[in-house]
């Protein structure tokens, strides 16, 4: 899902929301507030190695599986976002989803939330981070969805509506919101 809107709509008040919604219900597996002031927040490098992060700590059973995968080849967190997002997170979930044999314990999909995708610094990055996730969702089988929040960017939005993704993307525009409208 990706959810668009102008400055100040609250994209990012409704990705938290949606964050401690779904935390308590088990199925928030990681978070990514990507912020353009904050030189830690504003790239794609650090993306799915905080998210794989993440997932290794909210879902124990992968924690293995994706500290192997750093183990055998350390220099993963220096790859493009499509190789980090498959080996560290994509591969892991779906090892162990297969391995068990079993849903995991819920019928909803698990979820991660990335806010911000224009706040990553450049466009060309912004685009990979896009198409990682398109691919690895068409061959992914471990239930797995991804809530991205971004302004309309025209990047963006012709990628979002390229024939990889659009067919697997539902998209809600904030662009008739008005901040401070009072009805």
């Amino acid at each position: 899902m990706w959810l668009l809107g102008p400055a100040n709509s609250g994209k990012s008040v409704i990705a938290q929301v949606l964050a401690e919604h779904w935390d308590d219900k088990g199925i928030l597996l990681a978070t990514f507030f990507f912020s353009q002031h904050d030189p830690g927040r504003n790239h794609a490098l650090p993306l799915f190695a905080t998210i794989a992060y993440q997932v290794a700590t909210n879902f124990l059973d992968s924690w293995n599986a994706i500290t192997r995968v750093l183990e055998l080849n350390p220099l993963v967190l220096k790859q493009r976002p499509e190789f980090q997002l498959t080996s560290l997170i994509i591969g892991p979930l779906q090892r162990l989803y297969q391995a068990t044999g079993r849903r995991t314990g819920s019928s909803d999909p698990y979820l991660i939330i990335i806010d911000g995708l224009d706040q990553c610094a450049r466009s060309d990055a912004q685009i990979d981070i896009l198409n990682s996730i398109s691919k690895a969702l068409k061959e992914c089988q471990f239930p797995l969805k991804f809530f991205i929040t971004s302004r309309p960017e025209p990047h963006i939005v012709t990628e979002i509506n390229s024939e990889t993704i659009k067919p697997i993307l539902g998209s809600l525009s904030l662009d008739e919101f008005h901040p401070g409208y009072d009805m």
